[in-house]
């Protein structure tokens, strides 16, 4: 905005004397003074609504006290017919009520393969937004008008679709050029302070769509929740979008503190995270694997983390996730390295030490007479004289003690172990059948309640070194 511009903005309006202030517009100047500095260049995306009218109408209460050059911009998506109209509408009104232009930035907001029409246009806004910031300098910042009930509305849907706790922190105050000085208000509260000033708003028909999830959580999920479980439940969760910012800014400090040193070889060609990666908190491997994600432009999902903290994950544009033989943990493209062959069963009918791959199973024979020694685990000899040592099979179950009967996969098992993917296949299984059956026991984990023992009887103990 031009000077001469900005000094009618400035002075458009006569209760920007501090003496006469809304508590909203003190409010709002705490706000803006811990998200820029007075002089920053700033763009405001205004769509005539309640939230970006307010937004324009504050930033000038408390241009007198935190002043900056102020530029007001609105992007038409050519999505309806009327689109044109309401721009020159919008453009009127802030003539009118603040003596200042509008720049209008016209879009293609022509969807993309996989993208409906409101992720298209939302791209297309941002990056046309975005462009004309950095058309303002390198400090220039958009403002853009999401308030508290916008938060909510995130955070429920976030939790709704599958998120992790940075995806419950939702919308900041502050990302990279983006600041949204509203947050910590709410919708009725903007509407009030727009009433009371006598500014007018333009209500976005696309707000009533019911086929954008957004509008079906604003106006029939959240007042629901409001009606039957808390009045408060919009407040509620934007507070919890407040406590995952602040525990996700801890995460990341404690990441960069404990991380040892080379343990994460971030490279353009891609991500390579030491072995013993598995011993590592979920949460700090997970944030290493999105941090990277993000930085190429990758969209994961929380299965696709799962996945890959289970050691075998495809992501989207061909990126590979894979627990390597040597231990590494890899996210790159192209093809993963090979594993070593898995060794061939063994049937056992007495005890000895049996060679596995880098490993050995040792087997001992005894009179169960109590808990065993941490690291041996006890099958029953009088139920299974013979059994095989075999590679666990996909569709492998195992019946732990202690589950009444119930059943596991042993998939989960090694997901829960925090066993690599390569590793798995190399690990041994005690089953009654070379290719499946039964699972009696997995070494060095967990026993069956089908090869349970009684005290006095004779058992076999099973160790792994």
């Amino acid at each position: 905005m031009p000077p001469a511009a900005n000094d009618e903005f400035r002075s458009a309006i006569r209760y920007t004397d501090p003496m006469k202030r809304h508590a909203l517009e003190g409010a709002f100047l705490r706000q803006a003074k811990t998200l820029w500095n007075a002089g920053t260049p700033l763009l405001a995306a205004l769509s005539g609504g309640i939230d970006s009218m307010a937004l324009w109408a504050l930033l000038a209460a408390v241009q007198s006290e935190w002043p900056s050059p102020v530029t007001a911009v609105h992007v038409d998506h050519g999505l309806r017919p009327d689109s044109t109209a309401q721009a020159g509408q919008l453009a009127d009104m802030l003539h009118h009520y603040f003596r200042t232009p509008l720049t209008i930035i016209r879009v293609d907001a022509a969807p993309r393969n996989g993208e409906s029409l409101e992720m298209a246009a939302r791209r297309a806004r941002y990056q046309a937004l975005l462009e004309a910031a950095q058309a303002q300098g390198p400090d220039a910042r958009l403002l853009v008008a999401h308030q508290q009930n916008d938060q909510a509305e995130t955070v429920l849907m976030r939790v709704l679709m599958g998120t992790g706790v940075k995806g419950l922190a939702a919308m900041r105050p502050r990302q990279g050029r983006i600041v949204r000085p509203l947050l910590p208000f709410s919708r009725s509260a903007l509407a009030a302070y727009l009433e009371g000033r006598g500014i007018p708003w333009i209500e976005d028909p696309t707000n009533a769509d019911p086929l954008i999830l957004r509008n079906r959580i604003r106006r029939d999920v959240l007042p629901f929740l409001a009606d039957t479980v808390n009045a408060q439940a919009e407040w509620h969760l934007a507070m919890l979008a407040e406590r995952a910012q602040e525990h996700d800014a801890a995460l990341e400090y404690m990441l960069r503190q404990w991380m040892p040193p080379g343990a994460v070889s971030d490279t353009e060609e891609g991500l390579l995270v030491a072995p013993l990666w598995w011993e590592w908190p979920d949460e700090l491997t997970t944030r290493v694997l999105r941090d990277f994600a993000e930085r190429h432009g990758v969209r994961v999902t929380a299965r696709h983390l799962k996945e890959a903290l289970a050691g075998s994950s495809d992501w989207p544009g061909g990126w590979r996730v894979r627990a390597e033989a040597g231990g590494h943990l890899t996210v790159r493209k192209g093809k993963p390295v090979g594993v070593d062959p898995e060794p061939e069963p063994m049937r056992v009918d007495r005890a000895g030490d049996i060679p596995w791959g880098e490993r050995t199973l040792v087997i001992r024979e005894a009179l169960f007479d109590g808990p065993v020694e941490p690291g041996w685990l006890a099958l029953s000899q009088e139920r299974w004289p013979v059994f095989w040592v075999r590679s666990w099979l996909d569709g492998d179950r195992i019946r732990p003690l202690g589950l009444r009967g119930h059943s596991r996969k042993l998939q989960d098992v090694w997901t829960d172990a925090k066993v690599p993917v390569a590793e798995r296949r190399r690990l041994p299984v005690l089953a009654d059948d070379p290719e499946g059956g039964v699972v009696l026991m997995v070494p060095g984990l967990l026993s069956s309640f089908d090869g349970r023992v009684e005290h006095g009887a004779k058992v076999w103990l099973v160790r792994l070194l």
